[in-house]
């Protein structure tokens, strides 16, 4: 048998998998969850969010 390699053991579950799991457990215990990952918008986005989400992508810390 081929052991697995030493570095496997640090890979963590995949995030969207823990937030698909935590999903389910909140509508089996009858939250109304509203889920916004899916479709498209049919407005644009207000012009001050459009001014507070270029400034957050401007700024050095937010990215890299």
């Amino acid at each position: 048998m081929i052991a697995p390699a030493k570095r496997i053991a640090g890979v963590e579950e995949y995030y969207y998998s823990a937030k698909l799991r935590q999903i389910a457990q909140w509508q089996a215990e009858g939250r109304e969850i509203i889920n916004l990952g899916i479709g498209s918008p049919d407005m644009a986005p207000a012009s001050s969010i459009v001014e507070v989400l270029t400034h957050g992508v401007q700024q050095a810390g937010n990215h890299g």
